[in-house]
């Protein structure tokens, strides 16, 4: 490599002659930055090395610069300015507030990518009180072009750094030191080191290496040390290494990709390649300057160039590659726009030859285009929908049978039969009328049972909501565009997010949601499943459109052994596509079918063994009048899931052969179906015909294949194929031989074991065999019978329990048991799709999981049924500006919507209500579409969905608008959430859609459900009063012997006990536990997935009274995961304040910290906020909307910027919040300020006029905190 060197030079700048003392390559782009000492900033690009661009940048020497982004950022004595790679100034901080001292170096945060690291070295003025004794560090953030951090040092800083190892910035100081510095952690100075005793002249820092060059005193002179220091960074920082360099080392960088190598240079163009650790280098290089000497000094990020600048105003490179690269995926920098030359001006008296030539060019000229027609091009061709769900794909193209094919039909004909279908094409749509909100929300859910391109639903596609947290316009847009009920989903894009099917499942048991509903939680339990499902229950019940999040549950689920020893848990980048956790990837099951049968195994005995072992209430002393905690619910436990069985051996050989058999009793909580042998399968019976309708396919009045009667089990070679109800019967009487282990006095023996239940559950969790060939067909209803004198076990199927109540056949006698189910639930696997490849399409290629739920009407709202309520505005309104081809609008007023309720009959006529009938929406009569006005008030919802896409398309049949039954299914897709049916969970898509678990219910049990018609009562609070303010006075969570910061807040007294209506403002923090997901795509990262964030700090400040202002509670939250970001620009946190060896806070655990905020929901209290949608969302605790109050939401306008809090605290109160960090306690009062406003705003009518003329000051002066004087707003000063 050594021995083929490419070496390049060039000038800076081709008139201008001056030194080059700062250069360095840009990490985005092909271009290498130089400043120099006149304070002009230079970009040459390479290879070859020429110059790009130039702009005078300081108008003082420029003292540093530091590539940040797709720029760079760069100080002189007084400023700092970023520039974009063509020289464009994109800010310009002049005199910084809190920055009066000379700027010497600046670096870019390695936590931070839009922040910039500045040193400042003593005063420009003496006589400023403001600064420092000798010097400081601050943090500046580029876009919002302002100082968020400022921390001093004790000595004045001359060089910067970073990374050191563990997020630390390597500081040199005037007196020769060198101080390692977090700023996570306020600039707080971790270590220092005395590097050289006259000063430094160089410093670089890589890892947990840091290399020094000074200058030492020599018989009361000044000389430069002939030697590079090393230092090991790792726990204490010692000297690892001094590196003879004998030419004067004056230049230091660590080579980017070999860690331990680093490039010394001396002034005279000396350079080496030296080893770290000690060990001699062989080979020095000398670089030809012209007898000019060494400035500055940088080694490219792909190792590959290396670069000098010389006080002659010349730039040097040296590559060690024909066509070296600057970055590994970087992009050219842009073709710079070149200057046009004016139009010549050509007089009366001069030639025409002045003028331009332009020459002839191939073709004709635009001119003549009028002169001939463009051909006509016809519409594209699209595929027929009947013909688009027989298609199989391969790869990526799609192939189907010709529906038109006959036997004897001549040669051709079946082709030309078919020219109308293979040549269609796009019809232009219909202009239709103006539809209401509702209707259009109905045929939104309509268009989800539109087959999609790989042959299955629109509705089983992965959900995808709209991140409007992270990067939406306007953030209106969320999880409630998928989501046409009223009940809540949950979301998808966190770890162990699969398990969502299996929660919502388990929430729409009515038992199993009253038991927990009423558990008292432990608050000592930080990590307790039961508590963590009751809580998330409470959420279900209260959410709605809105999705849910299982944080907190599955939080606790990763914080348990034995679901990682089971393979459950999945870590957080693999929802992205790529694994961080080795250990978790090793153990996680690779199939999604198996690892959610194993979680409900797992889950449920979890359940019932933490609730069975309470017996006494942590933290409550106030008698309840509900059960005892934990003892209903573990009883509801084993009376739905819990199977008993008895398990019979015997001895195949030996002489324990003859002895009787064995009973013992056992349990199980779901019932794993098994299937024959491979080898002794049938093969799969021929496809159908498509001229026959599929069984497979939802559509209503769809024929069903008749149920084939049950045959006697037989698992022989040519076997008919199994039914389901033979599957079942064989599963649950299972007779197997197999080697045993026995006892220590017989040890292993040949056994025959049989199975036989004795004790029925109400609910039954069977598992399919998705990962087997076999795609059974499921009845809708199981009549289940065990026979304890002849050891057997009768299961038949059909249609509903009506037929196997009129087929009865006296089974269940005395000496068995006997039950009749109906299926009520599906947990599905949906296959990923294999095309594309990449670590981002190892999520796809997974699949995902779907849950069809059967709705039983205690779910129902009296009034709405299954739909969502109606909304209410939460803004002023639609925005009265108007802009350039808008029309402005008008609100119309929202029309009141009619309830009813009806059970179709059979042949499609009314009767009236029943217990069990299905509670929909109408629309007003004057409203109501035309479909919708023919099928009555009372539509089921899947009717109502065909009668408004019918209204919408009427080329479509009346007949589309039948509805499918009494009964509600939904689909749950994570978010999403829309109509399905009974045919529909039992639909498999020819193998893409696989059930894993089915849930069957006692039809008992269902008849129980559909006679409770009435709103269930609202759940006891979480906690008594007295509870809450045990918790509240609860000591911390550190040892007594640390020294306590004075406490912020006051518990709430005796006589403030919540009510409904007490008004109450809040705040939260966050920190990052894990970095964001990023992929590299033309050459820039983009954030695929944001940062998993935890709560940190929750403040709740008191909203009326005496005492109003004064925070209640203000609890630091410990933190039990590693804290990638304490994001302190943010959250105001440093390291070590959720630590409870060395935080002075409050510290407390999530659990009770969640159930105090809980229990102040439950009590009826208004919160008040600004953006408490994400906060609440981060905490996850659903509230009603009629008990919020965002500020952020009442000072906006519809589809407007949402504002900051820190601007209209500026702009309408006249107070400068946040200026260096945030403050919970701090923002809950000014969002208690807003809101107290906006009442006297909203009262004198002044409101609109109050929002027109903030958005319009915003638009013209910007969205910065903003400086009042006498009450009038004052323009920004715009830096020159």
């Amino acid at each position: 490599m050594q021995s083929n060197i490419i070496k390049d030079v060039a000038p800076a700048h081709t008139h201008i002659e001056e030194s080059v003392h700062s250069i360095a390559f840009s990490p985005r782009k092909e271009l290498l930055w130089a400043g120099a000492e006149s304070g002009a900033l230079y970009a040459m690009a390479l290879p070859p090395l020429r110059p790009y661009s130039s702009v005078r940048a300081h108008t003082l020497s420029l003292a540093d610069l530091a590539p940040l982004g797709e720029g760079v950022v760069s100080v002189s004595a007084n400023a700092l300015r970023y520039h974009a790679s063509g020289g464009r100034e994109l800010v310009a901080l002049v005199d910084p507030p809190g920055l009066e001292g000379e700027l010497v170096a600046v670096e870019a945060d390695p936590q931070a990518p839009a922040c910039a690291l500045v040193g400042c070295a003593g005063a420009v003025n003496p006589g400023a009180t403001a600064l420092p004794p000798a010097g400081a560090m601050a943090c500046v953030d580029v876009d919002a072009k302002k100082v968020v951090g400022f921390g001093n040092l004790g000595d004045a800083a001359v060089l910067l750094r970073a990374p050191a190892g563990r997020g630390l910035v390597a500081v040199g100081t005037a007196g020769g030191g060198v101080l390692l510095v977090d700023p996570r952690a306020g600039f707080a100075v971790e270590a220092a080191l005395s590097a050289h005793a006259a000063g430094l002249a160089a410093l670089d820092a890589r890892g947990d290496l840091l290399a020094t060059a000074g200058f030492g005193m020599r018989q009361g002179a000044v000389v430069a040390d002939t030697y590079v220091k090393v230092f090991d960074l790792r726990a204490t920082p010692r000297l690892l290494s001094s590196l003879p360099f004998g030419a004067g080392p004056s230049m230091l960088r660590f080579h980017p990709k070999f860690s331990a190598t680093l490039l010394i240079a001396g002034t005279q163009g000396v350079f080496v390649l030296a080893d770290a650790s000690g060990a001699s280098y062989n080979r020095t290089y000398q670089v030809e300057t012209g007898a000019d000497a060494l400035l500055a000094a940088d080694v490219s990020a792909s190792g590959e160039v290396i670069a000098f600048g010389s006080a002659g105003g010349m730039v040097h490179t040296w590559a060690f590659a024909q066509a070296p690269r600057v970055n590994a995926y970087a992009r050219p920098p842009d073709t710079p726009l070149q200057p046009q030359r004016p139009p010549p001006r050509i007089g009366e008296s001069e030639p025409w030859g002045a003028a331009p030539f332009f020459p002839c060019m191939q073709g004709r000229p635009l001119s003549d285009w009028d002169d001939e027609k463009p051909a006509p091009m016809p519409p594209p061709r699209v595929v027929d929908p009947a013909l688009r769900q027989f298609m199989r794909l391969v790869d990526f193209v799609g192939y189907v049978q010709n529906p038109k094919h006959r036997r004897g039909l001549p040669p051709g004909e079946a082709a030309r039969l078919a020219a109308p279908l293979r040549n269609a094409r796009l019809q232009p749509r219909k202009a239709g009328p103006v539809l209401p909100k509702a209707e259009v929300r109905l045929a939104n859910a309509a268009q989800q049972g539109g087959h999609a391109g790989d042959g299955l639903p629109a509705m089983y596609r992965r959900a995808r909501a709209k991140p409007a947290l992270w990067g939406a316009r306007f953030a209106d847009a969320g999880p409630e565009a998928l989501n046409g009920t009223r009940f809540a989903g949950l979301e998808g894009e966190i770890a162990n997010g699969y398990a969502n099917s299996l929660l919502q499942v388990l929430y729409f048991m009515p038992a199993m949601r009253a038991a927990f509903l009423g558990a008292v939680p432990d608050p000592d339990a930080p990590y307790s499943l039961a508590d963590e499902l009751g809580l998330l229950f409470r959420m279900l019940a209260a959410g709605g459109p809105a999705a849910c999040r299982a944080a907190n549950l599955l939080r606790a689920l990763r914080q348990n052994r034995q679901a990682a020893a089971l393979g459950l848990l999945e870590t957080h980048k693999q929802r992205s596509g790529q694994g961080s956790d080795i250990e978790v990837e090793t153990t996680k099951d690779r199939s999604l079918a198996r690892r959610c049968q194993s979680l409900q195994r797992f889950l449920l005995e979890q359940l019932h063994r933490e609730l069975a072992q309470r017996t006494r209430p942590a933290v409550n002393p106030e008698p309840r009048s509900g059960p005892v905690p934990g003892s209903d619910a573990a009883t509801v436990v084993r009376q739905l899931f819990q199977l008993a069985v008895h398990q019979r051996t015997r001895f195949l050989a030996g002489a324990h052969r003859q002895k009787p058999w064995q009973i013992k009793e056992a349990v199980s909580y779901q019932t794993e179906l098994q299937y024959p042998p491979a080898r002794l399968r049938p093969p799969p019976p021929p496809p159908a015909p498509p001229e026959q309708p599929r069984a497979q396919s939802f559509r209503p009045g769809a024929v069903l294949p008749p149920l084939p009667p049950t045959p006697l089990l037989r698992f022989a070679a040519g076997a008919p194929r199994p039914s389901f109800a033979e599957l079942l019967s064989a599963s649950l009487s299972q007779e197997d031989e197999l080697r045993a282990w026995i006892s220590e006095t017989l040890g292993y023996q040949q056994v025959r074991r049989a199975r036989l239940p004795v004790a029925l559950p109400q609910a039954r969790a069977a598992e399919s065999g998705a990962h087997q060939d076999e795609r059974p067909w499921l009845p809708l209803a199981l009549e289940v019978a065990a026979d304890a004198t002849a050891w057997a076990v009768r299961v038949r199927g059909a249609e509903s329990a009506a037929e196997l109540a009129s087929e009865s056949s006296g089974a269940g006698a005395s000496a068995g048991v006997r039950a009749v189910y109906e299926l009520t639930a599906v947990v599905a696997h949906v296959a990923g799709s294999t095309v594309g490849a990449g670590e981002a399409d190892a999520r796809e290629a997974e699949g995902h999981l779907v849950a069809h739920i059967r709705v039983l009407p205690p779910y129902r709202d009296p009034e709405r049924g299954i739909l969502p309520p109606l909304a209410v505005p939460p803004s002023p309104g639609q925005s009265p500006m108007t802009f350039p081809g808008r029309p402005a609008r008008a609100r119309a007023p929202q029309a009141a919507v009619d309830v009813t309720e009806f059970w179709p009959e059979p042949g499609g006529k009314e009767a009236s209500a029943e217990p069990g009938a299905a509670i929909v929406a109408a629309f007003p009569a004057d409203a109501r579409p035309t479909a919708l006005q023919t099928a009555g008030d009372g539509a089921v919802l899947a009717g109502a969905v065909h009668a408004v896409d019918a209204a919408l398309d009427p080329d479509k049949g009346a007949a589309s608008s039948k509805p499918v039954g009494p009964d509600h299914w939904l689909l749950f897709n994570d978010e999403a959430v829309s109509a399905s049916s009974a045919d529909e969970a039992r639909a498999l898509y020819d193998g893409r859609v696989a059930p894993c678990l089915l849930y069957f219910t006692q039809v008992p049990v269902l008849e129980d459900c559909a006679m409770r018609l009435g709103a269930e009562p609202a759940p006891a609070p979480v906690l008594s009063w007295a509870a809450f303010r045990s918790l509240c006075a609860a000591p911390p969570l550190q040892a007594s012997s640390l020294a306590f910061a004075p406490r912020t807040f006051e518990p709430l007294g005796p006589g403030e006990a919540p009510a409904p209506g007490t008004l109450l403002a809040l705040d939260a923090e966050f920190v990052a536990h894990s970095p964001p997901d990023t992929v590299l795509r033309g050459g820039v990262e983009v954030e695929v997935c944001p940062a998993r964030l935890g709560l940190a700090r929750v403040s709740v400040v008191r909203g009326a009274g005496e005492r109003a202002g004064e925070p209640c509670i203000d609890d630091y939250i410990q933190a039990v995961e590693p804290v990638h970001d304490y994001l302190t620009k943010w959250s105001g946190l440093v390291a070590g304040d959720l630590d409870p060896a060395l935080s002075r806070r409050h510290l407390t655990t999530l659990k009770r910290a969640y159930l105090k905020l809980r229990y102040l929901v439950d009590a009826g209290c208004v919160l008040v906020g600004h953006g408490l949608k994400t906060d609440l969302r981060m905490l996850n605790i659903a509230v009603p909307p009629e008990q919020l109050r965002d500020t952020c939401d009442l000072f906006c306008f519809k589809r407007q910027r949402r504002l900051s809090l820190r601007f209209l605290a500026s702009y309408l109160l006249g107070l400068d919040i946040q200026a260096a960090t945030h403050d919970s306690i701090e923002d809950a009062r000014t969002a208690l300020e807003l809101f107290r406003l906006y009442e006297r705003l909203a009262a004198d009518g002044s409101l609109q006029a109050r929002l027109l003329e903030m958005y319009r000051w915003g638009k013209a002066h910007g969205w910065n905190a903003v400086a009042l004087k006498d009450g009038v707003p004052q323009p920004p000063v715009r830096p020159t």
